[in-house]
């Protein structure tokens, strides 16, 4: 039998996401905030990680801190994808200090639960302290299931979009394709992705799978610093 807490916190819920998404109603983020906010207070789980991302994609450094705090909560219950999150922002110092230990413990936790993004980024770290073979056979099992996260449109699936630009781009998991890389990282940017405009970047300063083209690489890398500096965020 429902309490009245839990039908009020599932009311809240279903309001937010229906003004988060805007389904039935016209979209406005500020009233799914204040929606999920009530059911994320009474304990609702999904409403805490739906408000974790709303304040991650506003791109606001205040936000970013708020999203860590949210994500913790869900982290702490189990949940993969918080739990990954949490480790992308310790690695980056989004909203929280850099702190790579702490990266690499909730990457464990959640890649022990099948959360793909969080695998890759275990294998990238073996992979940049020299582990490669290693890793490269991690990286092989783990791309078929972030080609699929990739379908997503929201937050993970540019993640996902991004850890395989990187896979193009090295050759990790798959054969390297530069220009395949640029078609991800292209993909990933346009949902602000701060890794995906770097990336962007270099490969049109360097010429890696396009033509040269400074102009290009200057105007991602403008784009990039100008979401690092709303976010605060040092990479």
């Amino acid at each position: 039998m429902k309490t009245d807490s839990t039908a009020t916190s599932e009311g809240d819920f279903v309001k937010g996401y229906n003004y988060d998404l805007g389904l039935g109603v016209r979209t406005d983020k500020a009233k799914a905030e204040m929606h999920y906010l009530r059911a994320a207070k009474q304990g609702d789980k999904t409403a805490q990680y739906n408000l974790a991302q709303m304040y991650y994609e506003s791109g606001k450094k205040a936000d970013l801190k708020k999203a860590v705090l949210w994500w913790t909560r869900v982290a702490q219950q189990g949940d993969e994808f918080a739990q990954c999150n949490l480790g992308r922002a310790y690695e980056n110092g989004e909203g929280v200090r850099k702190n790579l230990p702490k990266a690499k413990e909730w990457y464990e936790a959640a890649a022990k639960q099948g959360e793909a993004i969080a695998q890759f980024n275990l294998a990238r770290l073996k992979a940049r302290a020299g582990l490669l073979s290693q890793a490269q056979a991690e990286f092989k099992s783990i791309v078929p299931r972030l080609k699929k996260l990739a379908l997503r449109r929201d937050a993970s699936g540019a993640s996902a979009r991004t850890s395989l630009a990187k896979c193009a781009y090295h050759g990790w998991g798959m054969k390297m394709s530069k220009q395949q890389a640029v078609k991800w990282y292209r993909s990933a940017a346009q949902k602000g992705e701060i890794n995906a405009l770097l990336g962007l970047g270099y490969c049109y300063e360097d010429g890696d799978g396009v033509r040269r083209n400074m102009k290009k690489a200057k105007h991602y890398f403008a784009l990039a610093s100008r979401l690092r500096n709303a976010r605060g965020v040092k990479i």
